[in-house]
């Protein structure tokens, strides 16, 4: 999912009018903020790490052969630690190729372009560590086709709710309080990495144990 978002706005971008295209280019190259842009940059990266659902059905996509885990020569929370980086790296990727198309179409500086991927870390990294939370309480192992692990899985939903949410918040402070200057901005930012630090103690202290209390 994380890669359609690109496809999606080159089709909307490239299908319409080309007047109204040309107007929105000049007006965010020009009146909008680098701080009005870094928090509807958060709110994006929210959005498309929240439908990911890469970490939030790190565990249920094993389904029988989750008993496996239990025999691998490495410590649970390890496990965990690596079903999340590679739902963190997919996210980023996908977050990551729609700025790079985002970057083209309307030109925004390098300067933009770096920081906004240093800030939207802490919101790529909250859908991950929450959607693990979710799998780990909530791992749904009995299913007869991988999709349904997928498409069937309240956890996947409940993130998308939560991370669609947050994501619309913020674009909706970018755009209230554009005038705000930076604090909405750094706020966002400050936010996001104390949840992201309470979610990960959080999985650090009882993770292996949860992980450990599943049976296949």
């Amino acid at each position: 999912v994380n890669f359609i978002w690109p496809v999606m706005i080159l089709f909307v971008m490239t299908s319409g009018e080309q007047e109204d295209i040309e107007g929105l280019r000049r007006l965010v190259g020009s009146n909008v903020s680098l701080a009005t842009l870094l928090l509807a940059g958060i709110g994006a990266a929210l959005l498309v790490a929240g439908v990911s659902g890469a970490s939030a059905s790190g565990i249920s996509r094993e389904g029988s052969q989750f008993f496996t885990s239990k025999y691998l020569p490495a410590p649970y929370l390890t496990q965990l630690k690596a079903k999340m980086t590679v739902a963190f790296l997919l996210a980023l990727a996908g977050f990551a190729l729609l700025l790079g198309v985002l970057a083209v179409l309307f030109q925004l500086p390098a300067a933009a372009i770096g920081l906004l991927l240093l800030a939207t870390l802490p919101a790529i990294a909250f859908p991950v560590l929450a959607g693990m939370l979710l799998d780990v309480h909530f791992p749904k192992l009995v299913w007869d086709n991988e999709y349904r692990a997928v498409k069937q899985n309240m956890s996947i939903v409940l993130l998308m709710v939560i991370s669609g949410l947050a994501g619309a918040a913020c674009i909706w402070m970018a755009l209230r309080y554009s005038a705000a200057g930076w604090t909405p901005a750094v706020t966002a930012v400050l936010l996001l990495m104390a949840v992201d630090a309470g979610l990960y103690f959080m999985l650090a202290k009882k993770g292996a144990d949860w992980l450990a209390a599943i049976s296949a």
